[in-house]
């Protein structure tokens, strides 16, 4: 059930909404209004739990380009002790690295 919230409106996005499975947000707003809407996401249990996914999948992504541009230059086993990588994620991504 699609939602057009106004400047200033608001919606329930915690347990009490039972119903509320995803969320999609759509722009159109300025930075400011971005911001704003960022903050007030992050106040609520859903939104911090997006927000620490994002961050952790931020950090997941970082690891992955570090144990990339080690690969060739240090023993995939050292590469993923250093990157805390599983050890088959470093040999997945050294084989995506020889196709290419």
């Amino acid at each position: 059930m699609p939602v057009n919230l106004q400047k200033g409106q608001k919606i329930d996005l915690t347990k009490n909404n039972p119903s509320l499975k995803k969320i999609i947000v759509g722009l159109g707003w300025d930075a400011a209004e971005m911001d704003e809407l960022t903050e007030v996401i992050g106040m609520t249990r859903l939104g911090q739990k997006l927000v620490d996914r994002g961050r952790e999948e931020g950090r997941e992504e970082e690891r992955r380009e570090i144990a990339e541009s080690l690969i060739g230059l240090l023993d995939e086993r050292v590469i993923a002790e250093r990157t805390g990588l599983p050890l088959e994620t470093v040999l997945k991504l050294k084989k995506k690295e020889v196709l290419n």
